[in-house]
């Protein structure tokens, strides 16, 4: 009985960490894309100097980049399946093991 109590606890820890590192990579790409607002000059259009086209390209690809880090990164730490679509889910929907209180 102790095994699964210690191993429901590596489960929590390992799954608020998957948490942590899944909001990092969302808002790292949140401030990429503040600061090419705020880097756009009103006048010409152009962020950072670049041409419309080269800037949205190079949000495409941290969009892409964003994308797979989240895919491979938000994951069961129990069963490796993905967690789905929401935010905070308190159990696996494959495995049903508890990934927090």
């Amino acid at each position: 009985m102790e095994d699964t109590e210690h191993q429901g606890s590596q489960f929590k820890q390992a799954y608020a960490l998957v948490r942590r590192r899944q909001l990092m990579i969302w808002l790292g790409f949140g401030a990429i894309i503040l600061a090419f607002i705020l880097g756009t000059d009103r006048e010409t259009g152009a962020a950072f100097g670049l041409p419309d086209s080269v800037a949205a390209f190079i949000l495409l690809g941290f969009l892409v980049l964003a994308s797979v880090l989240s895919y491979r990164n938000w994951r069961c730490p129990a069963c490796d399946k993905p967690l789905g679509k929401g935010f905070n889910p308190t159990k696996c929907r494959y495995c049903q093991v508890e990934l927090h209180d």
